[in-house]
């Protein structure tokens, strides 16, 4: 009877156990079901002003989305991407030579062509992550400064599902390079705007104002 008791209350004690057992198993499984989207910023330049946990990121991603050019300049921190990886460009149709000659030409055509796009990417992300797939947004500089990816391409997605790994800023660099600061003694504020912000989109690199 003694035994049976001690048994009994055994196994009473155990059930807790293999309670919380289950729980974390299940907790574990439903957390790799998920995948995410990092939005890396890969800083103005290479390595040694990029963040070296946008590296490891993109190292261990499955999917990647990068300008045609980025593969090439990514060589530079001594690695390579598989070509494998690389999904699409995110930016064809919003930037680039017929992108920009469109905009200039018919707005609206390129508005429609940027929606189209958008959609494309933000569908196709999505699916990845759905499908437990770690995907990167190689973005340059900072994305959170001059880098069009949030603005742009993320308007409107769930914060839920991506995270956004800072880069250094061409502010930043080109403040170190000139060894000066930004902010002066009595300076109350600093203002970060890009070029077509203030002149407009008529703005061409070399054009004097």
């Amino acid at each position: 009877m003694e035994r049976k008791m001690t048994t009994r209350l055994k196994y009473q004690m155990a059930l807790p156990v293999f309670f919380l057992i289950i729980c974390f198993i299940v907790s574990v499984s439903y957390a790799g079901e998920e995948g995410r989207l990092y939005v890396v910023g890969m800083g103005p330049a290479g390595p040694d002003l990029t963040a070296p946990r946008a590296l490891a990121v993109i190292e261990k991603a499955d999917v990647i989305l990068c300008s045609p050019g980025m593969p090439k300049k990514f060589e530079r921190f001594g690695k390579s991407i598989d070509p494998k990886k690389v999904a699409f460009n995110p930016w064809e149709g919003i930037y680039g030579g017929k992108a920009k000659n469109l905009k200039k030409t018919n707005y609206k055509k390129w508005l429609q062509q940027v929606e189209q796009q958008t959609k494309k990417v933000q569908d196709f992300v999505l699916q990845q992550i759905k499908d437990g797939k770690t995907v990167v947004m190689m973005d340059g500089g900072d994305p959170c400064v001059y880098g069009p990816s949030l603005h742009r391409l993320l308007n409107g997605f769930d914060d839920r599902y991506f995270e956004v790994i800072p880069g250094m800023s061409a502010f930043n660099a080109a403040s170190a390079a000139l060894k000066r600061t930004m902010t002066g003694e009595n300076t109350k504020f600093v203002m970060l705007t890009a070029p077509s912000s203030l002149f407009g989109d008529s703005y061409e690199k070399g054009m004097k104002y």
